[in-house]
């Protein structure tokens, strides 16, 4: 016996000719699948966090608060560091 089917969706029971195993089945498309198991790292993918705040590296993203002037998980230097001489007389 077949059930309703609709756009590629199906669900299917039955009885089985070996031993009168009682048995169902879903049917559905391939991209349906791909599109369900898409979901989460696409998710994952456009809502995390982005690596080129202030104050993390931007080729690794680690933390460089405790070490601003160099990046000790990658080595990298960072482009602009900021320091005392950096902030204007007036504004303090």
């Amino acid at each position: 016996m077949t059930g309703p089917q609709v756009a590629g969706f199906a669900y299917l029971q039955g009885i089985a000719l070996n031993k009168g195993v009682f048995s169902r089945a879903i049917v559905m498309p391939m991209w349906a699948l791909l599109l369900m198991t898409m979901v989460l790292p696409a998710a994952w993918f456009y809502l995390r966090p982005q690596a080129h705040e202030n104050g993390v590296c931007q080729n690794c993203g680690y933390d460089l608060r405790a070490t601003p002037d160099r990046c000790p998980e990658c080595g990298c230097v960072p482009l602009h560091t900021k320091k005392a001489d950096d902030v204007p007389a007036d504004s303090v």
